[in-house]
């Protein structure tokens, strides 16, 4: 929605606002929805100076100053944009904190198995807490090569 903050005597000032649901965006939202203002503003024959503008220099009575070619961000255009910048890291490292945080789970069960194996209610729970411990030892592997793999991208990054 837009609204009106304040009449100048040279100019008005408006607020444009809108909902984000996704605030990892705001940076990149932000940054398109005021170009699509100005686009759009543009587009429809509305001059946007500064309110000293016309005291630098005369100017005919016809002319305007809007960009010849103004083109509209074509939605879902393909740009770096801020929010990506400012955000990838932080979120693979937010992945890397999930990603240990399994590993610890992990690690936890094997303990449990270990324990199982150690004092066993039976010859059938020492074969399902070695055969699980097995799977668990695989998968600690796995996510602590992924941890590896996620830590040596963000250190690149």
């Amino acid at each position: 929605y837009v609204q009106i903050r304040s009449l100048g005597d040279f100019s008005v000032s408006y607020q444009v606002s809108g909902l984000l649901k996704e605030l990892n965006n705001l940076i990149d939202k932000r940054r398109d929805l005021r170009a699509r203002t100005m686009d759009a503003l543009h587009n429809a024959g509305i001059e946007i100076v500064s309110p000293n503008f016309m005291n630098t220099r005369a100017v005919g009575k016809n002319q305007t100053f809007i960009a010849k070619d103004v083109k509209p961000i074509e939605p879902g255009a393909v740009t770096a944009s801020p929010d990506s910048l400012a955000f990838d890291k932080a979120e693979k490292a937010e992945s890397v904190s999930n990603l240990r945080a399994k590993l610890a789970e992990v690690e936890a069960r094997i303990s449990d198995c270990d324990a199982v194996i150690a004092k066993p209610p039976s010859e059938q729970g020492q074969i399902a807490a070695t055969n699980e411990k097995e799977k668990l030892l695989a998968r600690a592997t796995r996510l602590s090569d992924l941890i590896a793999r996620r830590e040596a991208n963000i250190s690149k990054d």
